[in-house]
């Protein structure tokens, strides 16, 4: 096996594992996963999913990067000239996804971000999500500013907080609680409009 076909076997083998972790993850959650939960779920052994990972969390840390790289691409998705739309958009799809099946893994990850406290490998790993929500809207906000769609008074790094904090917090009350969180959508929205711009219309 040349080197370039070994290292797409090994691609393919990362791959396989993290579809793996995914699904065992939504049917197990964090706490009762096992290496061999994941390998069931693929056509590799056990031995191999040590051979690229050496313990569970350590495959979990990548597994986080394989989500970051899935929600950076989701938020890359979000198209568009008009910030404003754009950012609007960002907060639908934050409240949209209910029936995208993965509410299993949701309260998976909700597991996960409960050991962060005592873990800064997975805090570092979960900040970067924090960070990249953060500074998407920053710079949807501050094109508008430059465009002269938005108020040049408006704090994008404020904004960028606030919103941040509030989709992050709704999503968890909805996973940990069931609490029905869809009239944050509304009020983010309405608080965009009226925030940023500057007679608070499109």
């Amino acid at each position: 096996m040349s080197e370039t076909e070994s290292a797409a076997a090994r691609s393919e083998a990362v791959q396989q594992i993290m579809r793996g972790t995914y699904e065992a993850l939504c049917e197990r959650g964090y706490a009762d996963l096992r290496m061999v939960d994941i390998a069931d779920r693929t056509d590799l052994s056990k031995s191999t999913l040590h051979y690229h990972f050496d313990s569970k969390h350590d495959l979990l840390l990548a597994f986080l990067e394989y989500l970051y790289e899935d929600f950076e691409r989701e938020l890359a998705a979000i198209a568009g000239d008009d910030p404003g739309e754009r950012l609007r958009e960002l907060v639908r799809t934050a409240y949209h996804d209910d029936d995208d099946g993965r509410e299993e893994l949701r309260v998976a990850i909700l597991e996960i971000e409960a050991q962060a406290p005592y873990d800064d490998a997975f805090r570092d790993r979960l900040r970067r999500f924090d960070r990249l929500l953060h500074d998407v809207v920053r710079s949807n906000v501050e094109e508008g500013k430059e465009t002269g769609r938005f108020r040049r008074d408006v704090d994008a790094d404020a904004v960028a907080t606030f919103v941040a904090t509030a989709l992050t917090g709704a999503h968890n009350r909805r996973v940990s609680l069931g609490v029905d969180t869809s009239d944050v959508e509304t009020m983010l929205l309405d608080y965009l409009d009226e925030r940023l711009v500057e007679d608070g219309s499109d």
